[in-house]
């Protein structure tokens, strides 16, 4: 993991511990949100995640809902199964509202909606348990059976859909079986009270299920998270590679613009002076040690929430977040002087090498990913002419915008 990723894992968790877990009722929200397994945050927000993602079940389970109440309703000509229709459709438009709030919010102030998720899923079990209740003991053996069929039904999508938290999953299986229990016991039809004795297997069969499935999930995240970086990371030197850059560009861009992050930020490219020449003389295995030991002075010039990477050959790049043009230039300063130290990479010599930077900043220079990069090329390309081993910001010309399409540096 990035020192990036780990400051950013760092701020998800203080906030999780802070606006979730904070008081008594907090914590048993974080308890029941958790899956039982010591891990990172970024799993904890995946699988939170994937229960959002599965809005399918809830609108089943609405039209069943739906169903069976105007069932009830013609068949007994009593006013709780309209009150349990409206109930189930107030209920369920209130938690897709939550859920496409929650998909709104980028990062960890999701952790902020966990609650309400909870307490909305409670409650639709709590009244879906009353209606079932209702159906078994209404005198009617077709809502008997329609109960029976929908309770299993129920308690086996929970145990699906909610498998990414298995606590919270436990808690509303047992919730909505009890009812149902206790009205087979008290249901006018012969036999139909050994039902409570086969809910209870049935629901122990959906828990193992359930546990299955969340370790399944969990390992699906973990193996995705392990791909995921090996194919944002450049394999040489560490860094984050061009993939990720243009990523991390799309998404800081779209934060400015949709005015999440209040400071603009700065794009630095880095283009090394005199690599050739060590390549030629010394070989590429001298070259890609002496590249690695680039990126190692580059790691250390930088905050923990910067972000550097290698886009290919002796080209670096550096997102500055949250960053100004005077300390822009003073962090390119501080690279230049950094990298233009010897370097011993054990072959005899030292190496002296130097190097020139180009900057743009956003949303001045533009709020294009590929607006940036053209223009920060262009100040690298700036540099260059000026005598190599300097910093130069963009400056529009009266040609127009930057080219696209990149210039040859020497």
């Amino acid at each position: 993991m990035s020192r990036l990723d780990s400051a950013v894992s760092q701020d998800q968790r203080s906030h999780a511990k802070t606006s979730l877990a904070s008081g008594p009722l907090g914590r048993i929200f974080y308890w029941l949100s958790s899956s039982g397994q010591p891990d990172s945050d970024e799993l904890r927000g995946r699988l939170i995640q994937s229960i959002m993602d599965r809005k399918g079940a809830l609108l089943v389970g609405t039209a069943v809902v739906i169903a069976t109440a105007t069932f009830a309703y013609f068949m007994t000509g009593a006013w709780w199964p309209i009150i349990w229709l409206v109930t189930e459709i107030v209920i369920v438009a209130v938690r897709l509202a939550v859920i496409s709030h929650a998909e709104r919010t980028l990062g960890r102030r999701r952790e902020d909606y966990v609650p309400a998720l909870l307490t909305l899923g409670a409650l639709w079990t709590v009244v879906f348990g009353a209606g079932s209740y209702a159906c078994m003991t209404s005198g009617e053996p077709v809502l008997a059976i329609i109960a029976s069929v929908n309770t299993a039904g129920a308690v086996g999508a929970m145990s699906s859909r909610n498998a990414p938290t298995p606590r919270f999953a436990s808690l509303i299986m047992v919730i909505c079986c009890i009812p149902f229990a206790i009205a087979s016991l008290n249901a006018p039809y012969p036999g139909i009270g050994s039902l409570a004795i086969i809910l209870p297997l049935w629901v122990v069969g959906m828990h193992v299920i359930m546990f299955q499935n969340h370790d399944i999930l969990v390992r699906m995240i973990r193996a995705e998270k392990v791909t995921r970086r090996l194919a944002m990371t450049d394999a040489l030197t560490g860094l984050q590679n061009r993939m990720a850059l243009d990523e991390k560009l799309a998404d800081m861009c779209a934060r400015l613009e949709r005015r999440i992050d209040g400071d603009g930020f700065s794009l630095l490219y880095l283009d090394l002076d005199g690599f050739k020449a060590v390549n030629d003389r010394h070989g590429h295995t001298a070259g890609d040690v002496l590249l690695k030991a680039v990126a190692e002075r580059i790691r250390h010039a930088l905050r923990p929430d910067d972000h550097a990477s290698r886009n290919g050959g002796d080209e670096f790049s550096v997102i500055l977040p949250l960053t100004g043009r005077e300390e822009t230039a003073f962090v390119a300063k501080r690279l230049i002087a950094t990298i233009s130290r010897p370097f011993e990479i054990g072959i005899g010599d030292t190496i002296q090498l130097g190097v020139s930077i180009g900057s743009a900043y956003a949303p001045d220079d533009g709020l294009d990913p590929a607006i940036l990069l053209a223009s920060a090329d262009e100040a690298l390309y700036a540099a260059k002419r000026a005598g190599k081993g300097i910093h130069r910001e963009y400056r529009p010309s009266d040609d127009g915008p930057p080219n696209l399409d990149g210039r040859a540096r020497a």
